[in-house]
């Protein structure tokens, strides 16, 4: 059987300064040449930017030839037109492949329900972005047609204390048994210590890193501890 693809997922939120992503990237490619990692068939590599560093990241890719993907954290639930300050799907597709939607810290902070997200969804499919859609349990309803998932529990999430690997395994397994869904990610408090045991988990597709992805050593180092698990 062919060995199904991992994602390693970063999620930079809204942090670093336009300085701080030319470093982060000259650093990942110095350590990257150091370590002779190159682009893998068993891993994609995805980082989910803030919308002002979209161009930014996706030039510095280009320039140094990274194995790397680059995402939105969101979109707008309007299509193009007079939307003062919406940044639409159409716009993020110009430079991105994914998009994050659902995320916890938004439904949290700035009351985004399912409705909404559903139409985010939409708009994302139809500006071909795929879009990595996060719930916080299985029983979270996933819109029609999305493809990702990101399980993220949201005790778990910049707490330090992360769901056991079987816990999170049992809840992809359930998510998958009830979605045609092709990848299950896990987000929430992962680290370098404890990536290994999640990558084991058969239902466990992939990780979507917060905290850890702003550090590009440490976003490699899981990146190829991914490659050998």
């Amino acid at each position: 059987m062919e060995r199904k693809t991992k994602i390693i997922a970063g999620n930079w939120k809204s942090y670093k300064s336009e300085g701080d992503v030319h470093d982060w990237f000259k650093q990942f490619a110095e350590k990257q040449k150091k370590d002779s990692f190159e682009k893998s068939h068993s891993v994609e590599c995805i980082l989910f930017v803030p919308f002002i560093y979209l161009s930014l990241a996706k030039h510095l890719i280009d320039h140094f030839r990274l194995p790397l993907s680059i995402g939105a954290q969101t979109v707008s639930s309007y299509p193009s037109g007079a939307y003062t300050g919406e940044v639409t799907a159409q716009m993020v597709a110009q430079y991105a492949k994914y998009v994050l939607i659902g995320h916890s810290e938004r439904r949290k902070l700035l009351g985004e329900e399912e409705r909404t997200l559903t139409e985010k969804v939409h708009l994302a499919k139809n500006a071909h972005l795929e879009t990595l859609y996060c719930i916080q349990n299985e029983e979270t309803p996933i819109p029609i047609g999305v493809r990702y998932v990101a399980y993220e529990p949201v005790w778990a999430i910049g707490s330090g204390t992360s769901d056991s690997p079987e816990n999170a395994n049992k809840v992809a397994s359930v998510v998958k048994k009830a979605h045609p869904l092709q990848y299950v990610l896990y987000g929430g408090s992962v680290t370098v210590k404890n990536v290994e045991e999640f990558l084991k988990m058969d239902a466990i597709d992939g990780i979507l890193l917060g905290k850890a992805s702003l550090d590009p050593y440490i976003f490699l180092e899981i990146v190829q501890i991914s490659l050998r698990t």
